[in-house]
């Protein structure tokens, strides 16, 4: 690397991008996962519910029986939210990547922080109505908890959150216009100084001054000669006068 060239790495709108890849991932696992709520004999996710049944003989084995969930209008307005804050997270991804690679990431900044955070929104109804409906709508008679595909839900609306607050920074003083991270630099030299007030003055104006200077100077000059001549005299009669003085006494 050269003198005239500093490669600094900025790696904040790329930090942003992984945190939005890794709620895309996190989202869909949530989304397709079989256990959102379990319980003994029970377990229910966004599209079925699930539930063993006893055997009649001992060596039989126990039987699961599912249904859809999607005939109840809680559960399909939370699938709604989550698919609807996916597919958002989908396009932010997409538009920020693009953005990245091309350079032009500074024109979608605010484009993609406005996708995630609609996202957060979707997804917290969903995650919030959810548990709501469920405790609300069923008889519990046995212990339920909400189980891993809940909770990548909310690892994947925290990533959201992130990721929308990492690109409405304003790091356009740190971040360059590629892929790469660095930037190349090439120091400047500053102009020579000039007198103050000099270049305010056009060039005819600037000539007379300097004349007027010049002529100033040649007087005080001039002056100091006419100063020095009449001391020159002085000294010259004061010599002579001791010099009368000196030779009357003899």
């Amino acid at each position: 690397m050269s003198v005239n060239e500093m490669y600094v790495f900025r790696p904040f709108k790329l930090i942003a991008l992984l945190c939005v890849f890794l709620a895309l991932c996190l989202d869909v696992v949530a989304l397709l996962s079989p256990a959102w709520v379990t319980a003994e004999h029970f377990s229910l996710s966004l599209w079925e519910s699930c539930s063993q049944s006893e055997a009649r003989h001992q060596t039989e084995e126990a039987q699961w029986s599912c249904f859809s969930t999607l005939t109840s209008d809680w559960q399909i307005a939370t699938l709604v939210l989550l698919v609807a804050g996916a597919v958002a997270t989908l396009l932010a991804f997409l538009v920020a990547l693009i953005s990245l690679c091309r350079g032009t990431q500074r024109r979608h900044y605010r484009t993609v922080a406005v996708l995630l955070f609609t996202a957060v929104v979707l997804q917290a109804c969903a995650l919030v109505l959810y548990p709501i409906k469920f405790i609300d709508g069923t008889v519990l008679q046995t212990y339920h908890e909400f189980n891993w595909g809940y909770g990548l839900g909310w690892g994947a609306t925290i990533f959201m959150l992130g990721g929308g607050i990492l690109f409405c920074l304003r790091t356009d003083v740190y971040e360059d216009t590629g892929c790469g991270g660095c930037m190349n630099r090439t120091p400047t030299t500053p102009p020579p100084m000039q007198p103050a007030g000099a270049s305010a003055l056009p060039v005819g104006i600037r000539d007379e001054v300097a004349k007027l200077k010049h002529r100033e100077l040649s007087g005080q000059a001039r002056a100091t000669d006419a100063g020095r001549f009449h001391r020159t005299l002085t000294c010259i009669s004061i010599v002579r006068e001791q010099d009368s003085r000196f030779s009357a006494q003899t």
